[in-house]
């Protein structure tokens, strides 16, 4: 789906390894609900065989989903657990090292079962919100997803049909203020617009 976007990575990504700076490398994909982030980060993560750290597993759990946080632009996350278990983590780790947590379940709406990912040559953050400034600069280059509103509704129709409202009443206008907020589109390194 995304070929010439994964050439673009990969192109990317192969000259951090030829420069051979670090041990491992930290590649964030952000972007628009439904434009196609966890897609993306899939294909890649089968070329390098890398562990994909999602943000969706930081929802905000219901005790903490209060106005004033919700108010805070990037605060439907929780987003001081990611730091500490994941970000904190990846940064000073080393390949075979293994990074676990509980990740939240929005069904049950509580965290559930220990998730164990290893840490590989070539490292996925993804997800809305995973470039909070609050993470501080982790990422050896980040990537942005956009989409036109109307692709955006028909993909979350098609995939999410008894959610759409929520989606456009809610997630989409929190999402829209993070990213109007820190400027995201404009601070990515890498930009790919549907």
């Amino acid at each position: 789906m995304f070929k010439n976007e994964i050439e673009i990575l990969k192109q990317k990504i192969e000259l951090l390894i030829k420069e051979n700076k670090k041990d491992i490398i930290i590649v964030a994909i952000d972007g628009m609900t439904g434009s196609g982030k966890s897609t993306l980060a899939k294909e890649l993560a089968e070329i390098y065989n890398s562990p994909i750290f999602q943000a969706d597993d930081y929802f905000l759990p219901p005790e903490l989903r209060t106005e004033e946080r919700l108010n805070e632009p990037g605060g439907n996350i929780h987003y001081e657990k990611m730091k500490k278990e994941i970000i904190d983590i990846l940064v000073k780790a080393k390949i075979n090292d293994i990074i676990k947590y509980k990740p939240f379940c929005c069904k049950i709406q509580k965290y559930g079962d220990e998730k164990s990912l290893t840490v590989n040559k070539v490292n996925i953050v993804e997800g809305s919100y995973c470039l909070n400034p609050y993470f501080g600069k982790y990422y050896d280059f980040c990537v942005f997803l956009k989409i036109n509103d109307k692709e955006q509704i028909e993909r979350l129709t098609k995939r999410c049909p008894q959610m759409i409202n929520n989606f456009i009443n809610k997630w989409i206008p929190l999402e829209k203020k993070y990213h109007d907020a820190y400027k995201l589109y404009d601070n990515c390194d890498i930009k790919f617009d549907y």
